[in-house]
């Protein structure tokens, strides 16, 4: 779940808005039809990034700088048949070493059981491709299969603070091509095609055409 108030090194921030709020609330600077950049009115936003365009989906929000949740940096990167795999540091209950699916320097099959007992410290995602053929896995990161091809095609990553997916799925016609951005003062928004409702129509410096109801 995203944190409400993620703190950052410039204090506590506000939630991130969404689209109906962003269009009601937002000081354009610039907008038209259907996007356009401004600026939050008060105060400082969490970052939230949300993005389609077509059959691609992708999301990336921040998380609390003391979160230790998913390594320091991660990545599931899954594609038909085949994933790939890595998080720094190794987590407790992960193996050192796997060559076609075999532990070497050490079994932590017993460690990798325990960790699976506590959801605090588990990530469902990434642990569960151990459960798969693995051609070969070292110290924080390898490659896993399975025998038939699924379809999935989709990214999980992490980077210090920032959090991000990625998935390919079939096209929305209601949300063909979509953005919303959040980050601290600066907001972005664009929809195609553009909805009449909540729509400013267009605003210039804090002036809107259309008023809030």
């Amino acid at each position: 779940a995203r944190p409400a108030k993620p703190s950052s090194c410039c204090g506590e921030l506000g939630r991130a808005w969404d689209n109906k709020e962003t269009l009601d609330e937002a000081q354009w600077l610039l907008y038209c039809c259907c996007g356009g950049c401004g600026l939050s009115r008060d105060g400082l936003r969490a970052y939230d990034f949300r993005c389609i365009a077509c059959c691609i989906s992708h999301t990336s929000y921040g998380e609390e700088l003391s979160s230790k949740k998913y390594g320091v940096c991660s990545c599931v990167q899954r594609c038909s048949c085949c994933s790939l795999l890595g998080i720094y540091p190794r987590s407790h209950g992960h193996p050192v070493c796997m060559v076609c699916s075999h532990e070497l320097c050490g079994s932590h099959l017993h460690d990798r059981n325990l960790a699976k007992s506590r959801p605090s410290q588990s990530w469902p995602e990434f642990d569960s491709n151990f459960d798969m053929w693995i051609p070969c896995y070292m110290g924080c990161c390898g490659v896993t299969g399975t025998p038939t091809c699924c379809g999935d095609c989709s990214s999980v990553n992490k980077c210090l603070t920032c959090f991000g997916t990625c998935k390919l799925g079939p096209p929305s016609l209601e949300n063909w091509c979509y953005l919303l951005l959040n980050c601290y003062l600066v907001l972005l928004q664009c929809r195609c095609r553009p909805r009449i409702a909540d729509n400013p129509i267009c605003a210039c410096c804090g002036w809107r055409y259309r008023k809030v109801s």
